[in-house]
């Protein structure tokens, strides 16, 4: 314009700060085959801008769990997806263009194939017009007007994160004085039967997946994934363990598996007991992990289980910061309720 502040300035030149502004992508591989693979990407849109990635290669995150977050100045992003993908979107009675109004937290913003949700904003955002996608497949939210915001996942997906800001090690725990100290033969990952005996564990039978990871989200091949943990009724199978409660005779209690050439480990074991730690401490279920490899810093830690009441009251995980505890509670997933997941990050020497 010749004269003037350009009211569309903001929203048309978003394209070309786009291209040169701070930038972190986020790929996600959804569950859903019809969606596949899809690239988030998060732009800072000021010079001081940083987009700060939370999440790591291989995680699994549901809808609206947080990927990252911006620091300082303005902010936008845009979801990629590949050709083909066809998305319907619902401007909820609106028209593109400035004068329309916030969609509210967690409201349905497009779908696949008329029928299957894909994306929902995670925070108050201004609708863009169409013509602002590259190739009909990429969204973008306008989110300028936030100083500091985060990214949330749009929907249950593994995440593949690709990022130069290093990860923090898992936290170290306690061994505990219950490290078996008995020698057997049958150390394999699943832990609810024991080799040569035809009975089965007593208790909830679950599996334990994850991977072992470097601060910088890289896959670690071959480390040594130790794993002990208490039965279904919460003894261990110590000559230390004075709990009062049963020992089960099919309950294998410990395992040690190397991690595979993408860093992925699993057991299969059984849910464990809380246990009395003294008279005014009960433990929640945890288990124990020693995850070393040549050349990384030993980590021994205890995974804790999902949303556990007594998590609360642990004199040990309540020692931890809120990150520190968040990396040291197992995810569980969501459609298969007795999988958790746990990521182990190992620093190198």
């Amino acid at each position: 314009m010749p004269f003037g502040f350009d009211p569309s300035g903001p929203n048309e030149s978003q394209g070309y700060i786009t291209e040169v502004a701070t930038r972190a992508l986020i790929f996600i591989e959804a569950d859903n085959p019809k969606i596949g693979l899809m690239c988030f990407m998060a732009v800072g849109m000021a010079e001081v801008s940083t987009c700060d990635i939370s999440v790591y290669e291989g995680q699994y995150v549901n809808k609206g769990e947080q990927l990252g977050m911006f620091h300082f100045g303005g902010s936008t992003h845009c979801l990629i997806f590949r050709p083909g993908v066809n998305l319907d979107f619902d401007l909820h009675g609106q028209s593109p263009g400035l004068e329309s109004k916030n969609i509210p937290v967690n409201s349905q913003i497009a779908i696949v194939n008329l029928s299957i949700l894909i994306a929902y904003s995670q925070s108050s955002v201004k609708i863009h017009n169409r013509k602002r996608f590259v190739e009909s497949t990429m969204l973008k939210i306008n989110r300028r007007s936030f100083i500091s915001g985060s990214f949330a996942s749009l929907l249950t997906a593994p995440v593949y994160a690709f990022t130069s800001t290093p990860l923090s090690p898992t936290p170290g725990e306690t061994e505990g004085p219950f490290y078996p100290v008995w020698m057997q033969k049958d150390k394999d990952f699943d832990l609810t039967k024991i080799a040569g005996k035809s009975g089965v564990a007593k208790g909830k039978t679950i599996i334990i997946q994850g991977r072992v990871i470097d601060t910088h989200g890289q896959a670690v091949e071959d480390a040594l994934v130790d794993l002990w943990q208490a039965n279904a009724a919460g003894r261990y199978r110590h000559p230390y363990d004075t709990n009062q409660a049963p020992l089960d005779p099919n309950f294998q209690g410990w395992a040690i598996v190397p991690s595979g050439k993408d860093g992925k480990f699993l057991f299969k074991t059984i849910y464990p007991g809380a246990y009395p730690a003294s008279r005014s401490w009960t433990r929640p279920p945890h288990i124990h992990f020693k995850i070393s490899k040549k050349g990384y810093v030993e980590v021994v830690t205890q995974m804790y289980f999902p949303n556990h009441p007594l998590n609360d009251m642990d004199r040990l995980l309540m020692r931890k910061n809120q990150a520190e505890q968040k990396q040291m509670i197992a995810i569980q997933i969501s459609d298969k309720p007795e999988t958790y997941e746990y990521i182990i990050v190992l620093e190198k020497v």
